[in-house]
């Protein structure tokens, strides 16, 4: 009796649909940014601002070593079809691998697990900018 009540509960129990969903992870491009340092006694303050509507960067500016910099068509064109939905700003000591330091934008785009992918912008204080891959 107590069996034909465990499988009656299974047959009963397996009839009704029950709806599992897995959930998906998606990422949020940033659409605009902006990121300030405090102070900083060999770069100064450093404020970059960008903006995008994918698959194009509009614009990408910065502020780092009493400098005013902003990316040109072309290095923006080096950034088309990635869409970041992290940032980070990075400093190199002087005399490093730069007699004068550098600046480091780091975009990313990524998931909370795995490797996420990056583009760098580099600033130096001779007024140069690089954009790439990597460093």
């Amino acid at each position: 009796m107590r069996l034909s009540l465990s499988l009656s509960a299974i047959a009963i129990l397996s009839s009704i649909g029950f709806s599992a969903a897995a959930s998906q992870e998606g990422t949020l491009p940033l659409a605009t940014f902006q990121l300030e340092s405090p102070d900083n006694p060999t770069v100064g303050r450093v404020v970059v601002k960008g903006s995008q509507t994918y698959p194009d960067f509009k614009s990408l500016e910065a502020f780092a070593f009493g400098k005013h910099f902003v990316l040109t068509k072309a290095q923006l064109k080096l950034l088309r079809g990635f869409s970041p939905n992290g940032a980070q700003l990075s400093q190199i000591s002087p005399g490093f691998s730069s007699p004068g330091g550098m600046v480091y934008l780091v975009l990313t785009n990524g998931f909370m697990s795995g490797e996420p992918a990056r583009r760098f912008i580099v600033f130096t204080p001779s007024g140069n900018v690089g954009v790439g891959g990597r460093p």
